[in-house]
């Protein structure tokens, strides 16, 4: 970015938290990836992983709808 370039605070803060977000499905998804399959743990853990994951996704989606913007180059989604 220059000097002189304007960059909206509100967009800005948007692109830090878009960028969060998509570490944290990234994160997730790897967890939800590691979880036994067959035993009762992924039951639970899985499932609540899963939750969580999809949450963060409805997240990141109604930011991008608010910032049409950011629904660009980024982190990639999960």
């Amino acid at each position: 970015m220059t000097p002189t370039e304007h960059v909206d605070p509100d967009a800005a803060q948007a692109q830090v938290f878009r960028d969060l977000l998509n570490e944290e499905i990234a994160a997730l998804t790897a967890r939800i990836e590691s979880t036994p399959r067959y035993t009762g743990a992924e039951d639970s853990e899985g499932t609540s992983l899963r939750g969580q994951r999809g949450e963060a996704c409805q997240l990141l989606a109604r930011l991008t709808a608010r910032y049409p913007e950011l629904d660009g180059p980024g982190p990639a989604r999960g």
